[in-house]
C-alpha cells in the first residue's frame, strides 16, 4: 500500500501507542475493502 496512501505518524508521544496501532490497522483494512469494492 505504500505510494498510494497519505502516511499517518505518532510524534512525540507513546502514551497512546497501542490505540494508535490498532486505529491504523483499522484504516488499513478499510481501505483495502474499499479497493477491493472498487474493482468489482
Amino acid at each position: 500500500m505504500t505510494g498510494r496512501y497519505k502516511v499517518i505518524t505518532l510524534c512525540g508521544s507513546t502514551r497512546f501507542k497501542e490505540q494508535f496501532f490498532e486505529a491504523q490497522d483499522g484504516l488499513y483494512n478499510l481501505l483495502e475493502e474499499i479497493d477491493e469494492l472498487n474493482k468489482e
